[in-house]
């Protein structure tokens, strides 16, 4: 009875999506053991319904797929199972090299993009290369794949215990499949998706059904490490063993808790050295597992969150997850710092409505070390169409012994986006003067801004050029405290793409500034005078090449050049040329380079900057289990040197050992006596319970 329960309801859902248009495929059911190993030979493959007439995304969009894929779906209690059949008769072209998870670029590449919410919103993805090497979700699931004479196979093994979804006797999930052929520059999809859908690429998913019996969520991973620290600072030295712990918890099947207490670093890569050319706060990459996972749950139009202002955190907790339409995120940090503990706070909360809308809230806060930060937001984005979209942004900043006036934080956002012709953008931003948020990242305050940006697209499928974008860039600023305007100006901007993954730009821009300047205090104002801005822009990067890829940027400018101690400005000249290539040597070697060259010089010889920065890394893949790189970088203006080392054994998905070495020294380069030093060893496991 059970069983034809089930078919009814299988064969009412195949209905409903001929009904609305979707492509529709059915998991199977499957009693036999699938072995993880590239090759569709088990019994079910032959007998199993599969996906197939993939359409093109890029570069004719909408036109058959050059090469045949099927895609098979299976499933038992515990696991889903995606497989994937490519064809290529030119198998020797496919492009796939050895990398760490996730390390590959620009490769020949499967992906199953999975909605199970169903609510057209958010999806997860997991992709696999020709080598079997994993992309995607980083959590505990299996990938194989293997190259023979008539393309190329993978196969996916997902737990459910991994995946996120409602809690109900049969799922009906949305879903969609793509393929990546490196050499055609070609982007497939199982269910067909026009250019103006990408943004929105959720909400064109076809439906995966069939599943019934399974259950997620309410597991518990536990990831302990232990290691063996030394560490150097000028005369400062210490060897300590250090343990921490990380741990994942569902709460529900769509609600996870995380949980890091004394977490270690020592496998992220150092940041990259840079100039600090102007008064403005940097904003760093957030590199840490624990604060990149998850980070949409947090993310605004402007960031009330700042995950790096955690630089030393003891313990560290988050709820994830989504209810009944409902998009949760919620963390809380303590960091110990020379001034004392602070304690970092973010909770998140957005709504779905309408047809892909939503309305959302947010608060942030910093506390401890003898003062505190508040922030507090709502926004909302209304998608009309699927063509037009209206967002907004409104926060307030509260600070201890501050104004609790003339601090908030406004934004409104209109715009038209089509895949050829014309369209259209329009911003409105207000920053008040008294807006200064601490568990945040907003570098600049006291202006008003009117922006802008009129495009028109050229388009020509499938031709050598491939799209020609023209843009007009026309801003409008003044300071909100005294009035006055200051800055306006216009940029032309060229866009031009080529069918062999080669792009270039170029702008030129004529406006007039008023720079913003250190005062006494150490605070931000606006420099008296008002001086013109002008100069060319160009960018030009490839990467069609399956052993060789590379880029380059340039700007010179006439106009402000800021003295040291950033405290005045004066007319001058700036340029900044930078450049980057990588090389393949094998699909496990990879050579990567790059070069900054940044100059500011006075009219009158005052100010005379000039500096470089090199860096250069080598990679290399020992094993689908063994990775390591050696990185060094070198800075001519102050003569510093830093150099990074790391050793990385993965013998089970996210579980790793590492040895790592970071180095850095000043005036000349010393390897065995830099001026600081650390040491690790580390080992950590991933226990799921």
């Amino acid at each position: 009875m059970k069983i034809r329960i089930l078919l009814l309801i299988v064969a009412i859902a195949q209905t409903l999506a001929a009904v609305e248009g979707k492509r529709l495929i059915q998991a199977v059911a499957s009693a036999e053991t699938i072995q993880i190993d590239g090759r569709l030979t088990e019994p079910c493959y032959s007998q199993a319904p599969a996906a197939n007439d993939f359409v093109q995304f890029h570069p004719l969009n909408g036109a058959r797929a050059a090469l045949a894929t099927e895609v098979y779906v299976f499933f038992n209690s515990h696991h889903l199972y995606i497989a994937f059949r490519c064809h290529d008769p030119e198998a020797n072209k496919i492009k796939a090299d050895v990398t760490p998870f996730a390390g590959y670029e620009n490769n020949d590449e499967v992906s199953v993009l999975l909605d199970p919410f169903a609510d057209k919103r958010n999806y997860v993805t997991f992709s696999v290369n020709p080598r079997g090497i994993r992309a995607g979700e980083d959590t505990i699931w299996k990938a194989a794949a293997r190259i023979d004479a008539g393309g190329w196979s993978a196969e996916i093994e997902i737990p459910f215990k991994s995946l996120r979804f409602p809690v109900r006797d049969i799922q009906e999930w949305g879903v969609n499949f793509s393929r990546r052929v490196f050499r055609l520059n070609e982007t497939d999809y199982w269910v067909p998706v026009s250019r103006e859908q990408e943004p929105i690429l959720a909400s064109t998913f076809g439906v995966l059904s069939g599943l019934h019996g399974i259950r997620g969520g309410n597991n518990l991973e536990i990831f302990p490490y232990a290691g063996l620290r030394n560490s150097k600072s000028e005369d400062l030295h210490e060897n300590r063993m250090a343990f921490g712990l990380d741990l994942k918890y569902g709460i529900t099947s769509n609600l996870t808790l995380d949980l890091t207490a004394a977490p270690d670093y020592s496998d992220v890569e150092s940041d990259p050295f840079f100039y600090q050319t102007d008064p403005y706060e940097y904003a760093l990459a957030e590199n840490r597992p624990f604060y990149m996972e998850s980070a949409n749950f947090f993310s605004t139009s402007f960031n009330l969150f700042y995950s790096r202002r955690i630089t030393n955190p003891a313990l560290a907790l988050k709820v994830t997850g989504k209810e009944k339409g409902f998009s949760l995120g919620a963390l809380f940090a303590k960091n110990d710092s020379p001034q004392g503990d602070r304690f970092h706070g973010v909770l998140r909360i957005k709504k779905d409505i309408l047809h892909l809308s939503n309305i959302g809230i947010i608060y942030s806060a910093v506390e401890g070390a003898g003062n505190w930060n508040r922030n507090v937001g709502f926004d909302f984005q209304l998608r009309i169409r699927n063509i037009y979209s209206l967002s907004g942004f409104a926060a307030f900043s509260f600070n201890e012994q501050a104004p609790q006036k003339q601090n908030g934080v406004f934004r409104l956002l209109f715009s038209k986006i089509k895949k050829s012709g014309f369209f259209w953008a329009g911003i409105f931003d207000r920053i008040e003067p008294n807006v200064s948020v601490p568990a945040g990242y907003i570098p600049q305050s006291d202006f008003q801004r009117l922006w802008l940006l009129p495009k028109y697209i050229f388009l020509w499928e499938g031709h050598f050029l491939e799209k020609l974008q023209l843009t007009m860039s026309l801003a409008r600023y003044n300071s909100i405290r005294s009035g006055e305007l200051t800055s306006y100006g216009a940029e032309p901007i060229v866009y031009v793409f080529f069918r062999n993954q080669m792009e270039f730009s170029a702008s030129y821009l004529l406006a007039r500034d008023r720079a913003m300047i250190l005062n006494e205090q150490g605070g931000l104002e606006w420099n008296r005078e008002m001086l013109p801005l002008r100069g060319p822009w160009f960018s030009w990067s490839y990467s069609g090449h399956r052993l060789f890829q590379a880029g380059a940027m340039a700007y010179f400018q006439s106009g402000s050049v800021y003295t040291e101690d950033f405290r005045q400005v004066k007319q001058g000249k700036t340029s900044n040329i930078s450049a980057w290539m990588a090389v393949k040597f094998s699909p496990g070697w990879q050579w990567e380079w790059s070069f900054e060259q940044s100059n500011r010089i006075a009219n009158d010889r005052s100010i005379d900057f000039r500096g470089n920065i090199f860096s250069s890394t080598l990679r290399w893949q020992v094993s689908r289990l063994i990775s390591s790189f050696v990185k060094f970088q070198y800075d001519s203006l102050e003569k510093r040197f830093g150099y990074d080392f790391l050793l990385q054994f993965e013998p089970a998905p996210v579980s790793r050992m590492v040895l790592s070495l970071k180095n850095y020294c000043e005036e000349r380069f010393r390897f065995f006596q830099p001026q600081a030093r650390t040491l690790a060893i580390k080992l950590s496991y991933l226990i799921r319970i």
